[in-house]
């Protein structure tokens, strides 16, 4: 009992220590993140629309 009691205290420590972002810089991390997965959701709609066109075209040629 007497470790986890230790260990909590040097937890409580450590987070003291720890340098929390502002609230503009967690918003604006946040509005990057959600930037980036916006742009990577259109980037592989569009390569899968496109390889599903040109398998569609392979496809009805090979038939």
């Amino acid at each position: 009992m007497n470790k986890v009691v230790q260990f909590l205290q040097e937890v409580r420590v450590e987070f003291s220590r720890v340098e929390w972002p502002s609230i503009t810089e967690w918003l604006g991390a946040t509005r990057v993140v959600l930037f980036v997965v916006v742009l990577f959701t259109i980037y592989f709609f569009l390569v899968d629309r496109s390889l599903q066109a040109l398998l569609k075209v392979i496809f009805n040629y090979s038939l």
